[in-house]
């Protein structure tokens, strides 16, 4: 009884390089770009209102205090505690665009008079 054996392999040759890998599209990069800086506003911005609701409430003494707490500078804390100087609709605007750039990239963006998007339903 005799089986055949049939083995298959590849070797790279020496001082050959493989193909290169096709480089990404520049607008997903964008997209992606504009959602990261879009979540992180966000996410400054809750910062923002939990380190206000700290000082107010007397969990802490001043803005001093966080930032010895987290174990940043008191400009950086202090920068982010100024998003808070925002006008209203500029902090509405950036918490939306953050969800909307999250949820569906897709979903062209609507926005009625009043400044909030009216698309998916979603309340501004």
């Amino acid at each position: 009884m005799s089986q055949e054996l049939r083995v298959e392999f590849k070797m790279a040759v020496a001082g050959r390089r493989p193909a290169p890998k096709p480089k990404a599209d520049p607008t997903t990069r964008t997209k992606r770009r504009r959602q990261d800086r879009a979540a992180c506003r966000a996410r400054n911005l809750a910062l923002a209102h939990y380190i206000d609701g700290m000082v107010r409430s007397g969990k802490v003494a001043d803005l001093a205090a966080v930032a010895r707490l987290c174990g940043v500078s008191r400009a950086r804390v202090s920068k982010v505690v100024g998003l808070l100087g925002m006008a209203g609709a500029e902090q509405e605007l950036a918490t939306t665009s953050a969800f909307m750039c999250l949820t569906s990239t897709d979903t062209p963006h609507i926005e009625t008079d009043a400044g909030r998007h009216s698309d998916r339903g979603h309340p501004a």
